[in-house]
């Protein structure tokens, strides 16, 4: 039977464990790409709607849909052009939610009066 070097397979096992942790840590530092699901809340998980807006069109709506909820006491302002929900997996299963807890929406100054974005929101 050969023999075996003690202090080179343990120093191999920590190279070993070395890497994979490093691994591991490289991984846990990509950001997840999952759809949107439950409760969001603005601010909190979003500094603003238009942020949340922009991970929902990204990322998409999850099983049983996600609710967006403004905190009391946090008025929002419309971007220009309005706030756009575009994402293609909303449904009826599925659904988008905004609760705005009775704050104000205000439309964006840039917008033009009578034009046809000139609200807080469009499809």
């Amino acid at each position: 039977m050969p023999s075996v070097n003690r202090p080179a397979v343990a120093a191999r096992v920590r190279r070993l464990s070395v890497i994979l942790g490093l691994a591991a840590l490289l991984l846990a530092s990509l950001p997840a790409s999952a759809q949107l699901t439950g409760t969001r809340t603005v601010p909190g998980d979003y500094p603003t709607l238009e942020a949340a807006i922009t991970d929902l069109n990204t990322q998409g709506v999850g099983a049983g849909g996600v609710v967006i909820d403004l905190q009391a006491g946090n008025p929002q302002t419309a971007p220009a052009g309005g706030y756009r929900i575009a994402t293609t997996t909303a449904s009826t299963a599925n659904p988008v939610r905004v609760q705005g807890n009775g704050n104000t929406m205000t439309a964006s100054a840039a917008h033009t009066v009578g034009a046809l974005n000139d609200g807080c929101s469009r499809s």
